[in-house]
């Protein structure tokens, strides 16, 4: 503590009064304030010999040992400027290989320590809501080596939730020994090399993503970090080719640190649609969001097949967690009542064979299909009235459809259509302005203070025009006629 300052820590027992002369645990601002004073310390040498984390410093140097001792001769010299003093029962010099945070930090990489796979080995199987918590906590600090994180932690994690009940089924133990074991046989991954070309590797699934990145060291590419997380509700609802691009866009964000400065970045994927994303010029609202977000990267697209790109499948999928759901190649999904999606093959076939035999009737133009006039409204019906997509607007109507179709004046098609559908006008809510109360007219002072005037169409006609009166409260009927003789007709009439 700086002197003058103890009794800001002061406190009392029946003992006596006591004041700390060291910073102690459980100040608000303690952590803060130590880490800050480090740094100012160690300033001139952070992050090119020294990693300093609270009072847990990393020496490291790249070089030999005559260049090490005088590293830590540096450091220890600032420390004792300070009058900062280091335990040696705590405290290891000229080692390769050494614990910090957690982790076993060395030549070879970063792995988890062998400590920490004990209690883990030996966790018992979870009883309560607290247990798994408990357990998500120290696997969710190792999940940098985990692949598939969230994925096979997923079981575990709707447990958590509030309205969910405390159901322990074969589902929950299988990612419970799944995790364990993963952490077990957690990889040792290589410290990033600014100097080096970077990859990353992406992947989706129905409703996580999975990223890997990777550098090559020693001829082949090693991983240097892994990273999944679960998609939302919305991210769910998202077509394979804009989950396949949300990975891409979440794993630049997680590794902006990474990607922004390397040498050269390339992106590995397995959905071929991608090479082509950016250069075209049909983008969706959320794409072109995308689009600008990438734009701050330099990178290239290469594309993968599935069986190449096996860390970051299996990132996003477990085989385990998909038991029950068919693998399908092309399929239409419509959404189930109860959220499951499953496919309309026999209806999506029906869909390509018309195409694929009459080219002549449906030209390709752009990649998307030149629809006929007589089959443009079946077009729009289809894809408004699908119920996965829920009835949408009419902007949003005509983005689903340019994804594989084109044909002439389709904005005003489908406003025509979206404006008459029957659906929407019974469902959705109206966007009307509030209506106002009636409104009471005070009746006149005298005559002739207010002249009101209406119109009547439809009428029977006359042979002639007559002018009749009706002398009932100063009410006057006029029959008029139209087109070019009313302004005259108006006129003599009044």
């Amino acid at each position: 503590m700086k002197e003058g300052e103890e009794w800001k820590t002061a406190f009392r027992t029946r003992y006596g009064h006591y004041e700390y002369l060291v910073m102690p645990f459980g100040l608000t601002n303690a952590p803060a304030t130590c880490q800050m004073m480090i740094n100012d310390t160690l300033k001139e040498y952070l992050d090119r010999t020294v990693v300093a984390y609270l009072d847990d410093i990393l020496i490291y140097t790249d070089g030999d040992l005559k260049q090490h001792i005088k590293d830590v001769q540096q450091v220890l010299t600032k420390l004792q400027e300070r009058n900062l003093k280091a335990n040696p029962k705590k405290c290891e010099f000229h080692v390769k290989n050494t614990e910090f945070l957690g982790f076993i930090i060395g030549v070879d990489g970063i792995r988890i320590d062998p400590s920490k796979i004990t209690s883990i080995k030996e966790w018992p199987t979870p009883k309560t809501v607290k247990d798994v918590q408990s357990f998500l906590g120290l696997a969710n600090y190792n999940r940098k080596f985990i692949a598939g994180y969230s994925q096979t932690a997923l079981p575990l994690v709707e447990l958590t939730k509030k309205d969910n009940p405390f159901t322990w089924k074969e589902r929950q133990q299988k990612a419970f020994e799944a995790l364990k074991q993963a952490c077990i046989d957690g990889p040792t991954l290589r410290m990033f090399d600014s100097g080096k070309p970077v990859h990353i590797e992406t992947d989706a699934s129905d409703r996580a993503i999975g990223a890997c990145l990777t550098q090559d060291h020693e001829g082949k590419r090693h991983p240097v970090a892994y990273y999944s997380r679960k998609m939302t509700p919305a991210e769910q609802n998202y077509d394979i080719h804009d989950k396949e691009l949300l990975a891409i866009v979440a794993a630049l964000q997680h590794w902006r640190v990474y990607a922004e400065g390397a040498p050269s970045l390339t992106i590995l994927t397995d959905h071929k649609n991608l090479l082509t994303f950016t250069t075209t010029k049909v983008l969706n609202r959320r794409q072109v969001r995308w689009s600008e977000l990438l734009g701050q990267y330099k990178f290239k697209i290469q594309y993968t097949p599935g069986k190449d790109n096996g860390r970051a499948d299996a990132l996003s999928r477990r085989i385990d967690y998909m038991e029950g759901k068919e693998a399908i190649q092309h399929s239409i999904l419509q959404r189930n009542k109860d959220g499951t999606l499953s496919a309309r093959v026999q209806e999506f076939n029906t869909v390509l064979r018309i195409m694929r035999d009459d080219q002549e009737e449906f030209p390709i133009s752009h990649d998307r299909y030149q629809v006929p006039e007589r089959h443009q409204e079946q077009c729009i019906r289809d894809h408004h009235d699908d119920p996965m997509h829920g009835h949408p607007g009419i902007t949003k109507t005509m983005e689903i459809i340019q994804r594989n179709f084109t044909f002439p004046q389709m904005k005003a098609k489908v406003t025509a259509y979206v404006q008459k559908c029957r659906s929407c006008q019974m469902n959705k809510s109206s966007r009307h302005a509030k209506y106002g109360e009636i409104q009471f007219v005070d009746p006149p002072l005298q005559p002739w203070d207010e002249v009101t005037m209406d119109f009547i169409t439809g009428l029977q006609g006359a042979k002639s025009l007559d002018d009749r009166s009706c002398n009932h409260k100063l009410r006057k009927k006029t029959n008029l006629k139209s087109n070019k003789y009313w302004n005259n007709e108006v006129s003599d009439t009044l």
